[in-house]
Protein backbone atom coordinates (compact mmCIF):
# COMPACT_ATOMS: atom_id res chain seq x y z
CA UNK A 1 0.00 0.00 0.00
CA UNK A 2 1.35 3.21 -0.99
CA UNK A 3 1.71 6.40 1.70
CA UNK A 4 -1.04 8.48 0.67
CA UNK A 5 -3.41 5.34 0.83
CA UNK A 6 -2.18 4.26 3.82
CA UNK A 7 -2.95 8.36 5.31
CA UNK A 8 -7.05 7.93 3.77
CA UNK A 9 -7.15 4.56 5.37
CA UNK A 10 -6.28 6.30 8.61
CA UNK A 11 -7.88 10.22 8.64
CA UNK A 12 -11.16 7.73 7.26
CA UNK A 13 -11.37 6.72 10.55
CA UNK A 14 -10.22 9.30 12.76
CA UNK A 15 -12.59 11.68 10.71
CA UNK A 16 -15.45 9.28 11.49
CA UNK A 17 -14.94 9.23 15.24
CA UNK A 18 -15.18 13.30 14.80
CA UNK A 19 -17.70 14.80 17.31
CA UNK A 20 -19.71 18.03 16.69
CA UNK A 21 -19.44 17.81 12.73
CA UNK A 22 -22.46 19.79 12.22
CA UNK A 23 -20.65 22.80 14.56
CA UNK A 24 -17.33 22.88 13.09
CA UNK A 25 -18.98 22.82 9.67
CA UNK A 26 -20.74 25.83 10.60
CA UNK A 27 -17.74 27.60 12.02
CA UNK A 28 -15.64 26.94 9.01
CA UNK A 29 -18.32 28.37 6.75
CA UNK A 30 -17.96 31.43 8.87
CA UNK A 31 -14.36 31.59 8.02
CA UNK A 32 -14.98 30.55 4.46
CA UNK A 33 -17.57 33.85 3.79
CA UNK A 34 -15.56 36.33 6.15
CA UNK A 35 -12.09 36.27 3.69
CA UNK A 36 -12.08 39.25 1.32
CA UNK A 37 -11.79 36.88 -1.61
CA UNK A 38 -15.13 35.33 -1.11
CA UNK A 39 -16.72 38.48 -0.45
CA UNK A 40 -15.18 40.16 -3.68
CA UNK A 41 -16.15 37.10 -5.57
CA UNK A 42 -19.49 36.46 -8.50
CA UNK A 43 -19.20 32.86 -8.69
CA UNK A 44 -18.13 29.96 -5.80
CA UNK A 45 -18.84 26.63 -6.93
CA UNK A 46 -18.63 24.26 -3.61
CA UNK A 47 -19.60 20.82 -3.33
CA UNK A 48 -22.53 18.16 -1.92
CA UNK A 49 -21.11 16.65 1.06
CA UNK A 50 -20.53 13.03 2.08
CA UNK A 51 -22.18 11.99 5.56
CA UNK A 52 -18.15 12.81 6.94
CA UNK A 53 -17.22 15.93 4.92
CA UNK A 54 -17.26 19.72 6.04
CA UNK A 55 -21.05 20.21 5.17
CA UNK A 56 -20.88 23.82 2.85
CA UNK A 57 -24.20 23.55 1.86
CA UNK A 58 -24.93 26.80 3.85
CA UNK A 59 -23.48 28.77 1.84
CA UNK A 60 -25.78 27.57 -0.65
CA UNK A 61 -28.78 27.53 1.42
CA UNK A 62 -28.70 30.91 3.21
CA UNK A 63 -26.96 32.26 -0.15
CA UNK A 64 -26.79 36.10 1.85
CA UNK A 65 -24.08 36.74 -0.01
CA UNK A 66 -25.98 36.93 -3.31
CA UNK A 67 -23.40 34.81 -5.09
CA UNK A 68 -23.97 32.56 -8.23
CA UNK A 69 -23.45 29.01 -6.86
CA UNK A 70 -22.03 26.43 -8.96
CA UNK A 71 -21.42 22.21 -7.94
CA UNK A 72 -19.39 19.65 -10.03
CA UNK A 73 -20.33 16.97 -12.01
CA UNK A 74 -18.33 13.85 -12.87
CA UNK A 75 -16.97 13.54 -16.51
CA UNK A 76 -14.92 10.87 -17.49
CA UNK A 77 -12.23 11.20 -15.09
CA UNK A 78 -12.67 15.09 -14.19
CA UNK A 79 -15.06 17.62 -13.21
CA UNK A 80 -17.17 19.79 -14.92
CA UNK A 81 -19.45 22.56 -13.22
CA UNK A 82 -23.09 24.16 -13.74
CA UNK A 83 -24.71 26.90 -11.88
CA UNK A 84 -27.09 25.56 -9.66
CA UNK A 85 -29.97 27.10 -7.76
CA UNK A 86 -31.54 26.33 -4.48
CA UNK A 87 -34.44 23.53 -5.52
CA UNK A 88 -32.91 22.31 -8.99
CA UNK A 89 -32.75 19.02 -9.02
CA UNK A 90 -29.97 16.75 -8.41
CA UNK A 91 -29.26 12.86 -8.90
CA UNK A 92 -26.94 10.56 -7.43
CA UNK A 93 -23.96 9.35 -9.07
CA UNK A 94 -22.01 5.89 -9.02
CA UNK A 95 -20.22 7.49 -5.56
CA UNK A 96 -23.53 8.30 -4.07
CA UNK A 97 -22.99 12.24 -4.36
CA UNK A 98 -25.36 14.18 -5.48
CA UNK A 99 -24.53 16.68 -8.78
CA UNK A 100 -26.40 18.87 -10.98
CA UNK A 101 -27.94 17.40 -13.53
CA UNK A 102 -26.51 17.32 -17.13
CA UNK A 103 -27.95 20.82 -18.73
CA UNK A 104 -26.11 22.75 -21.37
CA UNK A 105 -28.15 25.72 -20.15
CA UNK A 106 -26.43 25.97 -16.79
CA UNK A 107 -22.71 24.42 -17.71
CA UNK A 108 -19.87 27.12 -16.57
CA UNK A 109 -16.60 27.52 -17.49
CA UNK A 110 -13.89 26.62 -14.47
CA UNK A 111 -12.45 30.02 -15.36
CA UNK A 112 -15.28 32.19 -14.64
CA UNK A 113 -15.22 30.51 -11.25
CA UNK A 114 -13.59 32.73 -8.76
CA UNK A 115 -13.01 30.22 -6.19
CA UNK A 116 -13.63 26.72 -5.84
CA UNK A 117 -14.08 24.90 -2.39
CA UNK A 118 -12.28 21.78 -2.19
CA UNK A 119 -12.80 19.28 0.17
CA UNK A 120 -10.19 17.10 1.75
CA UNK A 121 -10.01 14.36 3.93
CA UNK A 122 -6.43 15.21 5.19
CA UNK A 123 -4.73 18.45 4.04
CA UNK A 124 -1.50 20.20 5.57
CA UNK A 125 0.50 23.59 6.10
CA UNK A 126 1.93 23.32 2.60
CA UNK A 127 -1.14 23.44 0.82
CA UNK A 128 -1.67 20.13 -0.32
CA UNK A 129 -5.25 17.78 0.17
CA UNK A 130 -5.96 14.75 -0.43
CA UNK A 131 -8.81 13.57 -1.53
CA UNK A 132 -10.61 9.80 -2.09
CA UNK A 133 -8.11 9.13 -4.80
CA UNK A 134 -9.50 9.44 -8.00
CA UNK A 135 -7.68 12.33 -8.55
CA UNK A 136 -10.74 14.53 -9.88
CA UNK A 137 -10.26 17.81 -8.71
CA UNK A 138 -6.31 17.66 -9.38
CA UNK A 139 -7.35 16.87 -12.62
CA UNK A 140 -10.16 19.64 -13.36
CA UNK A 141 -7.69 21.93 -11.09
CA UNK A 142 -4.77 21.57 -13.38
CA UNK A 143 -5.45 24.45 -15.56
CA UNK A 144 -7.77 26.67 -13.06
CA UNK A 145 -6.98 30.35 -12.55
CA UNK A 146 -9.57 31.18 -9.76
CA UNK A 147 -8.65 30.54 -6.06
CA UNK A 148 -8.75 27.06 -4.72
CA UNK A 149 -10.16 26.64 -0.94
CA UNK A 150 -9.52 23.33 0.45
CA UNK A 151 -11.60 22.71 3.86
CA UNK A 152 -10.92 20.26 6.86
CA UNK A 153 -11.21 19.49 10.46
CA UNK A 154 -8.15 20.07 12.42
CA UNK A 155 -7.91 16.92 13.66
CA UNK A 156 -7.33 16.14 9.30
CA UNK A 157 -4.86 18.92 9.35
CA UNK A 158 -0.88 18.25 9.33
CA UNK A 159 2.23 19.31 9.01
CA UNK A 160 2.71 17.56 6.04
CA UNK A 161 1.39 14.74 3.75
CA UNK A 162 2.75 12.74 0.75
CA UNK A 163 1.76 14.46 -2.59
CA UNK A 164 3.54 14.42 -6.01
CA UNK A 165 3.58 16.29 -9.17
CA UNK A 166 -0.11 15.65 -9.93
CA UNK A 167 -1.26 17.03 -6.76
CA UNK A 168 -2.54 20.51 -7.14
CA UNK A 169 -1.85 23.47 -4.36
CA UNK A 170 -4.51 25.06 -2.58
CA UNK A 171 -4.03 28.55 -2.35
CA UNK A 172 -5.36 28.14 1.35
CA UNK A 173 -5.87 25.34 3.97
CA UNK A 174 -9.58 26.40 5.89
CA UNK A 175 -9.49 23.90 9.13
CA UNK A 176 -11.34 23.84 12.39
Amino acid sequence: MDKKQEYRNRYINIRKSINNKDIKSALLVDQITSLDIFRSAKIIAIYYPLKDEIDVLPILSNNIYNKDIALPRIKDDHLEYYLYHLGDPLTKNKYHIYEPLDNIDNKIDINDIDIIIVPSLVASKNKYRLGYGKGYYDKTLTNYKGYKIGVCYKECYLEDIPHDDNDIKMDIIIYG
